[in-house]
């Protein structure tokens, strides 16, 4: 392993750790704290219309300056994002601060982090570092979401979101030791013409990933609102399910090269099975056994989909294609979040919504790119 890739791991590790502390429970803050699940949507709704919006100005700044000085400015946000969570207050102004910060501190790290992983990954290794990523990823998750849990229900919030900054700012140590050229590029951003060049199959692609993001974010204020109303009852559903993805990741992660059409259109298809059980039961024990089987059939789904991901990214410039999928993922959760938001329906009828759109996909025929496909040489920022 390089020296840049120990120094990635590094940060993936602290900056995971530090984020999952509170980032899993904010829609359970904000629930708790007097918004209605109505209002918890539409918090999420002007989040991704903030996220789009600010993605073609946060890639101008990665070009131009450095995808370091990004990530970094991704914990003002975090910072000023806690500051706004402990004056929640049940009010609209609040709430739109809170989505407009968290959207500023969600790009500005998913964008920088996205183009390392990029940057950094090559093709001979897909299979393997992105096993070892997502372990890493977990584990992460895994510790934060228990220790958050405890603090915030038997601490306070405001120890919580101290602890989480601390522990945010050591991410910087290894981020600044990367060692890579090439960051700054006078290469013109073509979003629409790269989103014109990707194959059809892997937009729907795109599009079924983020579907699964928005049943995330809806189900830990079900937990919460209809299962059981603590914050550790709500960190022990995603221990559980981080707990089955870390063996799978180690399982099935140098085996990607062998997927197919079939295998992603089951994983899928299971998804969506786990979270409509899920969504069918009001026995927290049963929620917790099916937990297990979901960390299973996500990261089935979420591997192929990181796989397919990094490789079709060999076909492009890197901020050019960063851009593009960010265009991408957020319109496509705006215009669901949209449709939920307007539809008269409760947060399961929400959950099925997705569910059903979310199976189409089992009906297509995905290109699963080879990694031969696209030589990694092809890129046009490489590292040296």
């Amino acid at each position: 392993m390089s020296e840049n890739a120990k120094h990635f791991d590094a940060y993936i590790i602290i900056s995971t750790f530090s984020r999952a502390l509170v980032d899993v429970f904010i829609p359970v803050m904000m629930y708790k704290n007097g918004y209605s699940i109505h209002y918890c949507i539409l918090y999420y709704l002007v989040m991704n219309l903030a996220s789009f919006l600010f993605s073609v100005p946060i890639i101008q700044i990665c070009k131009h300056y450095s995808n370091r000085i990004v990530a970094a400015s991704s914990i003002v946000f975090f910072i000023i994002l806690q500051v706004l969570l402990v004056k929640m207050d049940g009010t609209l102004p609040i709430l739109y601060a809170i989505s407009i910060v968290y959207a500023l501190y969600k790009r500005t790290y998913w964008i920088s982090r996205r183009f390392y992983t990029l940057h950094i990954v090559h093709k001979k290794q897909i299979g393997k570092v992105y096993a070892i990523i997502s372990i890493l990823h977990q584990l992460s998750v895994m510790a934060a979401t228990y220790v958050g849990g405890v603090i915030l229900d038997q601490v306070s919030q405001f120890t919580l979101i101290s602890i989480a900054i601390f522990i945010l700012l050591l991410s910087l140590i290894p981020l600044f030791r990367l060692d890579l050229k090439h960051e700054k590029n006078t290469t013109k951003l073509s979003p629409l013409k790269t989103l014109s060049q990707i194959p059809p199959e892997d937009m729907l692609h795109f599009g079924i990933f983020e579907l699964w993001n928005i049943l995330k974010f809806l189900f830990p204020i079900y937990i919460a609102a209809f299962i059981k109303d603590t914050y550790q009852a709500v960190g022990l559903v995603a221990i559980i399910t981080d707990l089955a993805i870390i063996i799978f990741s180690y399982l099935f992660g140098k085996k990607l090269d062998a997927s197919n059409n079939d295998f992603l259109r089951l994983s899928i298809f299971l998804v969506v099975l786990t979270f409509l059980i899920k969504a069918g039961s009001d026995q927290y024990s049963i929620i917790l056994i099916i937990s297990f089987v979901e960390g299973f059939t996500t990261k089935m789904f979420e591997i192929s989909f990181n796989r397919n991901l990094h490789i079709l990214s060999k076909k492009f410039e890197y901020n050019n294609y960063n851009l593009a999928y960010e265009l991408a993922e957020n319109f496509i959760r705006l215009l669901v979040t949209l449709l939920l938001f307007v539809l008269p329906l409760d947060l399961r009828g929400d959950i099925f919504v997705v569910c059903g759109l979310m199976l189409v996909g089992c009906f297509f025929q995905f290109k699963i790119p080879k990694i031969s496909e696209y030589d990694a040489e092809s890129a046009m920022i490489k590292e040296e």
